[in-house]
């Protein structure tokens, strides 16, 4: 396992290594937000963060810091159903993101930094 020192740019404080998943995302072993971390145009959630705790989710960075993050986009704190059961792996239904929220995920995402 490399050091923690070994995290130089952008540095353990600024990336995080865990997020509380939407229940109708949860699909595979990883989180990731979007395509295209790039540019913001519109995009739709690949994976998206938790709504459950009044439109926010917790986040842990490598430093070991954990943080809320209240996000503007709309739908997050929804939750599809069917009956009683939570849909899994689909996310389609969800509103596209907001700028703001995206950004967040591009600063704290190294490879794109």
């Amino acid at each position: 396992m490399p050091k923690l020192s070994a995290v130089s740019d952008p540095g353990p404080s600024a990336i995080f290594n865990l997020i509380d998943e939407h229940e109708n995302s949860i699909n595979d072993s990883h989180f990731f937000a979007f395509d295209d971390l790039r540019k913001y145009n519109k995009n739709s959630w690949l994976d998206a963060p938790s709504g459950r705790h009044g439109k926010s989710a917790g986040a842990s960075f490598v430093d070991g810091h954990a943080e809320i993050r209240r996000w503007r986009s709309p739908g997050v704190d929804r939750v599809m159903r069917n009956g009683s059961v939570v849909v899994p792996n689909n996310i389609s239904w969800l509103p596209r993101t907001e700028a703001a929220d995206h950004e967040w995920f591009r600063t704290y995402v190294a490879p794109y930094k």
